[in-house]
């Protein structure tokens, strides 16, 4: 297993973070359509004024459904709720001998994780922005014709 130093993990989170900034003026085009109650970047539209008008650009609210109702099916396709959609099992490191009993805590542990309605608005909010990032593909892909304006 490869082990990195706290200096390079700073070091590719920068890089990373560099890169992603490339793209923020287009995510925050497609949240202020798409989702303009929900802004990840800076919290508020329109200057950092809590308080003030995040609807103000849309005109319609067919971008804000259709979004929610992405999400919601591709949502329900791979993280049915209150169904079993995945299984830890214990890893090569565990002896054979403590397999049974590192299993039973596993499905435990996962039961109340992600079976009992606990992971379901995380999951939700995931996928919203999943969405958003679609739309930015697509716009991308769309090139000078942009389907926003």
């Amino acid at each position: 297993m490869m082990y990195l130093k706290p200096e390079e993990i700073l070091s590719r989170h920068k890089k990373a973070f560099a890169a992603k900034e490339n793209w923020r003026s287009i995510y925050e085009e497609c949240y202020q359509y798409a989702l303009p109650q929900r802004n990840l970047y800076d919290g508020y539209y329109e200057g950092n004024v809590p308080g003030q008008s995040k609807m103000s650009r849309v005109f319609d609210s067919t971008a804000i459904h259709s979004v929610q109702r992405f999400a919601n099916r591709i949502q329900s396709g791979l993280f049915p709720p209150y169904k079993k959609w995945c299984r830890l099992e214990p890893g090569n490191d565990i002896p054979d001998e403590r397999k049974g009993e590192t299993q039973q805590a596993l499905d435990l542990y996962l039961d109340k994780l992600a079976y009992q309605g606990a992971s379901e608005i995380p999951i939700s909010k995931r996928k919203l922005d999943e969405m958003v990032g679609a739309i930015g593909a697509a716009s991308l892909k769309l090139g000078s014709m942009r389907v926003y304006r």
